[in-house]
């Protein structure tokens, strides 16, 4: 059974880039967000960012192996 997305509210998600959220553990969804890649827990209600260096401007995309 595919598990899909529903999206409510993402603060900052880059709405431009197809596929721009994953799951990486049952928890946590990871997206870009400007010059940052966002995890963000769905229980506990917190997020962390893995900022980029600056020479990078905006994440355009990422990408998740599929054992995460």
């Amino acid at each position: 059974m595919a598990v899909s997305l529903q999206t409510r509210v993402f603060y900052g998600l880059k709405t431009d880039i197809a596929n721009n959220a994953h799951y990486i553990t049952d928890a946590e969804v990871l997206y870009p967000v400007g010059n940052a890649l966002a995890i963000h827990n769905i229980f506990q209600r917190q997020q962390k960012l893995i900022r980029l260096p600056e020479r990078y401007y905006d994440a355009n995309g990422i990408c998740v192996s599929p054992n995460k």
